[in-house]
């Protein structure tokens, strides 16, 4: 084969690879849908969640952070970040008097221990109805 030859079929295929790389490109720019608002379901678990069956859940954890009206617990690692409702009670029980009184979100602090009741909201957001501050756990000597 002529050296002629031989540059030319390279030059054809170079072509021929760059004009399908470039129709490759093409199709798939212009070759996908455009995307569509799919409104997700929830899942089966929130939706019973948030069914009236399940009126409440009862949360136990140690305060680890407060950002506003999100309260975040962990009980032996496992955390949680819950949404004070808006009218949510909060009390807060004392051991020595062993009688509770009502406070505001502003009294919580980091280290408090809590019993909360919650409801998981249609998106899957748990909410706090009411809150429990209970007293410190008592260690043996």
């Amino acid at each position: 084969m002529e050296p002629k030859n031989v540059v030319i079929s390279i030059v054809l295929g170079l072509l021929i690879l760059a004009v399908g790389f470039g129709g490759g490109v093409l199709y798939e720019s212009i070759g996908q849908p455009p995307a569509q608002n799919v409104v997700q379901e929830a899942p089966e678990g929130v939706k019973v969640l948030n069914s009236k069956i399940t009126p409440s859940i009862t949360a136990y954890g140690v305060i680890t952070d407060i950002n506003g009206k999100n309260i975040t617990i962990d009980n032996q690692g496992d955390t949680m970040t819950i949404t004070v409702v808006d009218g949510a009670k909060i009390y807060a029980f004392s051991s020595t008097s062993g009688q509770s009184k009502e406070i505001t979100l502003q009294d919580l602090k980091k280290g408090d221990n809590l019993s909360v009741n919650v409801k998981v909201s249609q998106n899957g957001q748990v909410q706090a109805h009411s809150i429990i501050v209970l007293p410190p756990a008592v260690k043996n000597k």
